[in-house]
């Protein structure tokens, strides 16, 4: 897609996501934007990564004799994607963008919330802080009030995630270093819950970790810099229910197919009762 100058954005198909077409080339079209004159990264962010059990090297199983011990389990944030690099003539010199595009409502939103949290002297300081290290910030963005999620937030915030080089390859920097920039420009950074020394405490927190409620998950980041995440069974299935409702509301479908598509079960029937209820109030205040 291309953007402002010759700025370019990559990014996977539908095709590729629902249909698993996974590759060394579609992992990194993930919030991905180059100069095309130049041929050089702009800005960038992780590699695609995957859930437990969600791809054959993810399985359970396999994750035994693949992690490499210590294990970093970090609090997965509720909110989008958001990055920033160094780029002349951008505003405070930095280039701002969500997963695809520096243009539209999660970069607006983004950069509304960054302006509020640093002020523009400090953001230009910050760009040559990008520009001297030849890396994109990349951030956990929370909007509760435009753009609210399963997680309840009590206020907009920008979390640091991660500095990640300006290259096609992924290297990101050092956990503390990131924890150093954060310190620098008074940002909150991403929370390390635990280190886990071995498989045996792997299995105990991520058991555990499946029954947590009012959180979406963990990313786990091992000592060779693979990642994986785990998302609750709280997280999943209020995601899944808020798809239902919208179905509902969207109403081109019947309730049966709905119950079929989103595996409704007895004990999901009062509740999509309820939701056929507030689905056709919706409906008749105009609202989707």
């Amino acid at each position: 897609k291309a953007l402002c100058g010759n700025v370019h954005s990559f990014n996977y198909s539908n095709k590729a996501f629902f249909e698993g077409v996974w590759n060394s080339t579609t992992i990194k079209a993930r919030g991905l934007f180059c100069d095309m004159d130049t041929e050089k990264v702009v800005a960038r962010s992780f590699d695609k990564f995957f859930a437990v059990d969600e791809r054959p090297e993810t399985q359970f199983g396999v994750l035994k004799n693949t992690l490499k011990f210590p294990v970093a389990a970090y609090r997965k944030e509720n909110g989008f994607l958001g990055i920033c690099a160094y780029r002349e003539g951008e505003e405070n010199n930095l280039f701002v963008a969500s997963k695809s595009t520096n243009e539209g409502d999660f970069a607006i939103m983004f950069r509304s919330i960054l302006n509020h949290i640093m002020p523009a002297e400090k953001q230009y300081v910050f760009a040559q802080t990008l520009r001297s290290m030849n890396c994109s910030a990349v951030f956990e963005v929370i909007d509760p009030f435009n753009d609210p999620h399963m997680v309840k937030y009590d206020k907009s915030n920008i979390i640091l995630l991660a500095l990640i080089r300006n290259d096609y390859e992924y290297h990101p920097y050092s956990f503390w270093m990131v924890q150093e920039v954060a310190k620098i420009y008074n940002l909150d950074c991403k929370r390390l819950v635990k280190v886990i020394d071995n498989w045996e405490e792997f299995v105990e927190f991520y058991k555990s970790a499946l029954d947590e409620k009012h959180i979406e998950g963990y990313v786990f980041e091992d000592n060779s810099g693979y990642m994986l995440k785990l998302k609750t069974n709280w997280y999943k299935y209020w995601k899944r229910m808020r798809s239902v409702l919208q179905a509902l509301i969207k109403g081109n479908k019947t309730y049966s197919a709905i119950m079929q598509r989103y595996r409704i079960t007895k004990d999901d029937e009062p509740l999509f009762t309820f939701m056929i209820q507030c689905a056709e109030e919706a409906k008749m205040n105009g609202l989707d």
